[in-house]
């Protein structure tokens, strides 16, 4: 963070009528020593810039369950794909879990747990749903290029191949020997 997020009351030094510690309580005193702690100040410096990606790679699993990388996709199923995945980790953010007690050897004592029972993938139904409407109305599939509108998702043209050569032509592929 770049600034103080206190409230305005902290700001404006409009701080009378409010609460505060007797320097001389047991509490204060408890307090002080807690956060001038060596151990203490020292975890926080490594705790400051802690991000937890938890989220981030839930997002990746379903991203490699859906579009797997040994597979290769055209843009527009790629803009498409990521689209569903979105969907679907938003769908399942609030899921239903199931909590647990679980032993932990590194604690030595029963631990609170949860897990996902069921995830939500109604959403499915609905698209397809959607699908059939749309086609049992009478109107004709469009190009998927014209409902999404590639130029809000690409910002630059995307070469046809990363090396910039020419693909070589079958009939040169065939004449050439493996030894």
């Amino acid at each position: 963070m770049k600034y103080c997020d206190h409230s305005s009351k902290v700001k404006y030094r409009t701080l009378r009528g409010l609460k505060w510690f007797e320097i001389e309580s047991d509490e204060f005193t408890a307090l002080f020593k807690y956060f001038t702690n060596t151990r203490f100040i020292s975890s926080i410096q490594l705790c400051c810039n802690f991000l937890h990606t938890g989220a981030l790679e839930v997002y990746h699993n379903v991203r490699l369950k859906l579009l797997p990388k040994r597979t290769s996709y055209s843009l527009n199923r790629m803009i498409v794909g990521s689209m569903v995945i979105a969907i679907e980790i938003n769908r399942n953010l609030t899921s239903n879990k199931k909590e647990f007690w679980s032993y932990s050897k590194s604690q030595k004592k029963y631990v609170r747990k949860s897990r996902v029972i069921n995830k939500d993938y109604s959403y499915r139904k609905g698209i397809v749903q959607g699908m059939l409407d749309y086609i049992s109305e009478g109107r004709k599939p469009r190009s998927i290029a014209t409902m999404l509108k590639e130029s809000l998702y690409v910002k630059r043209a995307i070469p046809k191949n990363i090396t910039g050569l020419e693909i070589p032509k079958k009939t040169t592929l065939l004449d050439r020997s493996r030894f």
